[in-house]
Formats: structure tokens, C-alpha cells, sequence
């Protein structure tokens, strides 16, 4: 996964949500058959909040080959040509 800090904007969409921004997940990886998606804005690893890439790293370092990574992500989805959802959703995969 390659994540960012949220800009700006991204973060009055999401509100009192903090975390941080899916830029790119590798084809055929853990995390894109978990479902994780371009786009995603991570909220937790295992269970530690991650509003900022910082945090993001230092709990994706606390994870061994081999051990699970839980990630509770936000999502937006259509809901209607002109309209957007937010909604979270959990996703687990083995680190490699």
C-alpha cells in the first residue's frame, strides 16, 4: 500500500474522521484480494488509530511477516448519480 496524509479538503468530507489516504494498492497483493482500494482513507491498524502517516507507519512496523493487519477503512460510494456515501468497513490480510 502507498498512503498519504489527507489534504485539506479530504478531511472536511470526512469529518470528525482521521486517518490516512490510499494512493495505490499493488495488483495481486494481500491487501488488493483483502479489498483494500485506491481511494480508501485508513482509520485503524490492529486496532491503534492512525490519523497521521506517521502512526500509519509505526503500527504497519509492529507487524511481522506473516502476522494479520486488520484495517478498519472509510470508503465513499455512490449512492445515486449525484450523490456520495461514506462508510466503514473492516479488511484483513497476511503481511508478506
Amino acid at each position: 500500500l502507498a498512503v498519504s496524509e489527507l489534504k485539506p479538503g479530504q478531511r472536511q468530507q470526512l469529518g470528525d474522521y482521521r486517518g490516512v489516504f490510499v494512493m495505490y494498492v499493488e495488483p495481486g497483493s494481500p491487501a488488493q484480494e483483502a479489498g483494500v482500494e485506491r481511494g480508501d482513507v485508513v482509520l485503524t491498524v490492529n486496532g491503534a488509530s492512525v490519523p497521521t502517516l506517521e502512526s500509519y507507519q509505526r503500527a504497519m512496523q509492529q507487524v511481522k511477516p506473516g502476522g494479520t493487519i486488520r484495517l478498519l477503512v472509510r470508503r465513499e460510494e455512490r449512492s445515486g448519480p449525484d450523490k456520495t456515501a461514506w462508510r466503514n468497513t473492516w479488511v484483513a490480510f497476511t503481511r508478506r
